[in-house]
Order: C-alpha cells, then sequence, then structure tokens
C-alpha cells in the first residue's frame, strides 16, 4: 500500500512539475537563465523526503530547470493562505482538495488544462480522461489527487 501511494504521489509530482515548467518557460522562452520552481511540500518527513528525490530525478534529467523543494510550516492552510495573500505563492503546492477548491473559485489557481501539453503529460502520469473529469472545479482541472481514494471533489 505505501508503495502504490509513493507511485501515485510521483505520477502526481511529475504532472505538476511538468504544468509548472510549462508555466515557467512560456514566459522566459529567450532566457537562458536557469528555471527555477518552487515547490511546497506539507510538514512532514516523508512528503518533504520524496519531494526532494523526485525533484532531483526531474533535474538530473531537465538540467535547465531547478526544483527548489520547501517544507511548509506547522499549519500548511496558514503558510499558504498568507502566500496567496501577499503574492508569494509557489509555483507548486501540495495542498488538499478542499483548499484547491477554494482557491480555484477565488482565481489564485492557475488551472493546469490551460497548457497545450497537460492531456498528454496527464497520461503518461497514467491519470485517464475520465479519471481527470473528476477533477474538475467550474469545468477546468486545477488540481491532481494522490490518493485513489478521494473521489469527486467538484
Amino acid at each position: 500500500m505505501k508503495r502504490r501511494l509513493g507511485s501515485i504521489f510521483i505520477l502526481s509530482m511529475v504532472v505538476l512539475l511538468g504544468v509548472a515548467i510549462c508555466f515557467s518557460l512560456s514566459g522566459n522562452a529567450a532566457s537562458q537563465a536557469k528555471t527555477k520552481i518552487t515547490y511546497w511540500v506539507i510538514n512532514n518527513d516523508p512528503d518533504e523526503q520524496l519531494g526532494k528525490k523526485y525533484a532531483a530525478d526531474f533535474m538530473a534529467k531537465n538540467p535547465e530547470i531547478e526544483v527548489d523543494v520547501v517544507r511548509m510550516g506547522e499549519v500548511s492552510e496558514e503558510t499558504i493562505a498568507i502566500s496567496v495573500a501577499g503574492g508569494t505563492a509557489p509555483d507548486v503546492c501540495q495542498m488538499g482538495p478542499s483548499l484547491s477548491v477554494n482557491y480555484a473559485k477565488e482565481g489564485a489557481l492557475i488551472p493546469l488544462d490551460s497548457f497545450s501539453d497537460f492531456q498528454t503529460a496527464a497520461m503518461e502520469a497514467s491519470k485517464p480522461a475520465d479519471l481527470l473529469a473528476g477533477y474538475k472545479i467550474d469545468g477546468h482541472i486545477y488540481l491532481m489527487l494522490n490518493l485513489q481514494n478521494l473521489g469527486k471533489i467538484s
């Protein structure tokens, strides 16, 4: 079960990182500087270790991109709220579905399906189209769940 959850987490990270990269690169195509992506993980050792491991694997395959894995504070909901209010939110953030719904409805999140290669990245991460439909909030996909048993959120 732990291995399956780890695999699901990895696949979700791949999709989220791919989307974040597309977003970051779209504004910096002419720039030769390394693209930096910030990924916030919830405050526990396993999530931080997994985030760092897969960020390192990703950076080895994509040397032009740097992924900075940052562990959120003790109360992740407050950390996220403060960063959104202050305009310092990360590129990618690990949060629960209910928070994702709230922030999506407030316009604080960028729809993942607004990126041209999102469907391809989702398929590579084993997220079939019929499962993606359950992730929709107001007609768009803002999050990728990393647990299979959370069900439909919209």
